[in-house]
């Protein structure tokens, strides 16, 4: 019996000894791991930054963090960090971008990288990262020789999206950063209903506030939206008055050979057009008057199966569902998968639902659970 008593005895003495070893160890090497990840992460904004010598901190309206890249007094660019969903886990995603929107390198991994060895976790090897270098925001899957286009990795088209949405996503950020463009008013004193709606534009969705007499006519017209991002220079003409003036007194639905378009900016035009149409179309429409909420749409996203899914959805006053808009700038399902919830008719099968709306009450985008429950979420 004392025998057994003192082996207790000795492996309890064992366990604490044990114990607070283990407990100084953490606190010795506590320090020295996050001065490595701090190291990492500098390195990392260097590799992508070339000629930067150190790194101004910029803290956004929405709390995200960019980083000035400097030489000096001169700023070569903007170095900025998001994570987004990969196949086997999170994926961190480092970029430089300079102001005209060009990518300087990006940098593929973080410490929870956890990409299939062979497939995905090819994301981080030069031969996919050095495709970037020199590209226009946004970049998209396609032809490499082209001003934005990229190959995806063999086998792994959930990873590459992964990467590229965030590419773009921190070329967002530069953009809006250094091209803040206000949330557009209401037009005042316009003879008509305001409508609204977006549609896809070269770099994101673009959206209007269009006013319309009851014969059709237009009497007043705001374009862009927060979430505008069109490229300097083409597609951003889209928000000078001048443009927006000449669709006044046009009568919708329009085409685009009804108004001079923007040169150089087809996509730009015509996203400009379809919003008109699609918004007066839809009868979306804003109230200027805060206690007559019916009809205002209300924006939210969801994490779907490769990022998050956005949505844009007015309500009528009983709860059911007045109109709905999948996506933004953002969305990377997959293609032939979840992508088809950028169908119209997928979209559509929600108006007059009543919410909340549960994944019975709509038919679900086959082999893409995690994108219709997006959706709903």
């Amino acid at each position: 019996m004392k025998k057994r008593i003192s082996a207790w005895i000795i492996l309890g003495v064992i366990t604490i000894v044990a114990g607070f070893s283990l407990a100084v160890t953490n606190e010795v090497t506590k320090g020295p791991i996050i001065e490595q990840g701090e190291l990492s992460q500098t390195q990392a904004k260097l590799d992508v930054m070339p000629g930067a010598v150190d790194f101004e901190e910029i803290t956004l309206e929405d709390g995200q963090v960019l980083y000035a890249a400097k030489d000096g007094d001169k700023t070569l660019g903007y170095v900025g960090r998001t994570e987004r969903k990969g196949y086997g886990g999170p994926v961190e995603i480092i970029a430089g971008v300079r102001e005209d929107g060009t990518i300087t390198g990006i940098n593929v991994g973080g410490t929870s990288f956890a990409e299939t060895p062979g497939l995905g976790a090819n994301a981080k090897e030069v031969k996919f990262t050095n495709q970037f270098e020199g590209k226009k925001a946004p970049v998209k899957l396609g032809d490499p020789q082209s001003e934005n286009g990229v190959d995806a990795i063999t086998a792994a088209t959930i990873t590459s999206s992964a990467v590229i949405a965030g590419v773009n996503q921190i070329a967002k950020q530069v953009d809006q950063y250094l091209h803040p463009v206000s949330t557009p008013e209401i037009p005042a004193q316009a003879d008509g209903t305001t409508y609204t709606a977006s549609a896809e534009g070269f770099a994101g969705p673009v959206a209007v506030l269009v006013t319309v007499k009851e014969n059709g006519s237009i009497t007043a017209l705001t374009i862009g939206d927060d979430q505008f991002a069109e490229t300097e220079g083409f597609g951003a003409a889209a928000l000078e008055p001048a443009f927006a003036e000449q669709f006044v007194g046009k009568s919708v639905p329009l085409a685009v050979s009804d108004i001079d378009g923007i040169a150089g900016a087809t996509y730009t035009t015509e996203a400009v057009v379809n919003a008109i149409n699609k918004a007066y179309e839809e009868k979306n429409i804003v109230s200027a008057e805060p206690e007559k909420p019916e009809g205002a749409t209300y924006t939210a996203s969801a994490e779907g199966f490769a990022g998050p899914v956005a949505v844009e959805v007015a309500f009528n006053d009983d709860a059911t569902i007045q109109s709905l808009n999948i996506g933004d700038a953002d969305f990377a399902e997959t293609e032939g998968f979840g992508a088809a919830a950028l169908e119209p008719d997928f979209a559509a099968q929600f108006v007059g639902k009543k919410a909340p709306v549960a994944v019975a009450d709509i038919d679900g985008i086959a082999g893409a659970t995690y994108t219709t429950e997006a959706v709903i979420n």
